[in-house]
């Protein structure tokens, strides 16, 4: 039987439950004035079960921006404007091609210039 990858809640959370297990052995610190001082440790216990939680309420802009970008680019690839816009853009240049001058020296040249 194949392993299947867990979703990418679980891993996070498997991540947070190692990050919260590692607050009972390293020791608490911080940098100041790049110098290392020790400071109080605070081992966590159940925060690990309302880090999601927390994590979901204080970034919710975020998140909800997110949302809003993907939701915006579904739907220009559902109505495919960008393969319109091309295509049409593409159409009027090759009406240019009926200008001899403009023929001669190449449309596309123009276009990409």
């Amino acid at each position: 039987m194949k392993k299947k990858v867990p979703v990418p809640a679980v891993i996070i959370f498997i991540l947070i439950v190692i990050a919260a297990m590692l607050t009972w052995f390293i020791p608490g610190g911080q940098y100041v004035d790049e110098k290392f001082r020790p400071v109080d440790s605070i081992p966590q216990t159940w925060q690990v079960f309302t880090a999601f939680y927390n994590g979901f309420v204080n970034q919710a802009g975020i998140i909800v921006f997110i949302l809003c970008v993907g939701a915006a680019f579904w739907v220009i690839n559902a109505t495919r404007a960008i393969d319109t816009g091309i295509r049409s853009f593409l159409d009027q240049t090759a009406r240019l091609e009926s200008f001899p001058l403009l023929r001669r020296m190449g449309v596309n040249n123009l276009v990409i210039a």
